[in-house]
């Protein structure tokens, strides 16, 4: 209680790493609580609010995401049993009765979404992607504004991608007329392409047949920007055993739709759209997919980042008052060299530590 009390503290949330990563029992304990509420909701308002994306504790509130949602109960949770009224910290749209699985949706693309714009630190876009893959499967009732953002992301993904695809081919061109120099064939294309996957890998899990009528805007958010989302990548065979039984599903939507709907309202086509799901479920083309999992493990160099980043914490407490020296004026912060030292080596190494298992690769670097 006092840990979850501290959240979002920095010191919280590296306790609360430690000891779901290295305490089975406690995780197990945290996996078997009704109100995981009170460790999600702190950990997605700092990040909602965070200005800086590379500070450290927005790499480790990811990190407890992921380790979190490695568990598919957990997931289910967040999804079925936890729901908010109001999110107050919230002003980019009014977000009312949206289940804790869809907030953090919302909160974890907008991360993508502004790290992207920022400066493309990978390893980030990898954890908040890892953590809404490992919640797909699970993923019910998903909220409009989730469902806006899943879109919303691929879309974003896929202009990304048709950009890079191109400058890869006149790249690939260039080369070829200067006898094959400066052409990297597996750089930025394909690190873009497996970013492009996992945004097609959430939204095609969230409409696994169990979810599916639940999860009808989404559909409806698919329909809506397929046009930009989804009809360039077919242009493309790398994503055909995604984006080609997707696609198929969504021409029978439309097509059940332009059938029957006489009133184009969004609400009124919505419900049309979970009519048509729950009613010709068997008949609508299959998209049944094996999305990725992601389970973090700490590397073996991981001190690296934790040693330095743990007395950066200690001292910026006082918890250790002998190691803080005073300069002329008597201000307490100015730490020994051996402190600045540690500081700086915490900031310049932030990425070490973090590896992810997932469709057969692992994460970190920068995109």
């Amino acid at each position: 209680q006092h840990l979850t009390d501290a959240l979002p503290q920095e010191w919280a949330i590296v306790a609360l790493y430690s000891l779901l990563y290295h305490n089975k029992s406690f995780k197990q304990f945290v996996f078997a609580k009704s109100d995981v509420d009170t460790i999600v909701v702190p950990l997605l308002q700092m990040l909602h609010l965070q200005s800086d994306l590379q500070a450290n504790k927005v790499y480790m509130a990811l990190v407890i995401l992921v380790i979190l949602t490695e568990d598919a109960s957990f997931s289910d949770t967040l999804h079925t049993r936890l729901t908010m009224e109001k999110v107050p910290w919230f002003t980019h749209r009014s977000l009312n009765d949206i289940s804790l699985g869809s907030l953090s949706t919302v909160v974890l693309v907008r991360t993508v979404k502004k790290n992207m714009a920022q400066g493309r630190e990978l390893h980030l876009v990898t954890n908040c992607l890892g953590a809404l893959v490992n919640m797909a499967p699970n993923a019910a009732q998903l909220h409009p504004a989730a469902a806006q953002q899943i879109t919303e992301l691929i879309a974003l993904l896929t202009r990304r991608f048709t950009r890079v695809l191109k400058t890869a081919a006149e790249a690939k061109q260039g080369a070829a007329a200067n006898d094959g120099e400066d052409y990297d064939e597996g750089g930025e294309l394909e690190m873009v392409s497996e970013v492009v996957r996992l945004s097609l890998q959430i939204a095609a899990a969230s409409l696994n047949d169990r979810a599916l009528a639940s999860n009808k805007h989404l559909i409806y958010s698919l329909l809506y920007q397929r046009s930009s989302a989804l009809l360039p990548l077919l242009q493309s065979r790398r994503f055909d055993d995604i984006v080609v039984p997707l696609n198929a599903f969504l021409d029978a939507i439309e097509t059940g739709i332009s059938e029957e709907e006489t009133n184009t309202g969004v609400e009124a086509t919505v419900r049309l759209i979970e009519g048509l799901v729950l009613h010709s479920k068997t008949t609508l083309p299959s998209i049944a997919i094996s999305p990725a999992k992601f389970q973090y493990e700490e590397q073996e160099s991981s001190e690296s980042f934790f040693i330095p980043y743990l007395w950066d914490i200690i001292l910026s407490l006082d918890a250790i008052p002998f190691l803080v020296t005073k300069d002329e004026d008597g201000a307490e912060d100015v730490y020994s060299n051996e402190c600045k030292e540690a500081k700086q080596q915490g900031t310049a190494v932030m990425t070490a530590g973090n590896a992810f298992e997932g469709g057969g690769g692992k994460g970190g670097g920068r995109m």
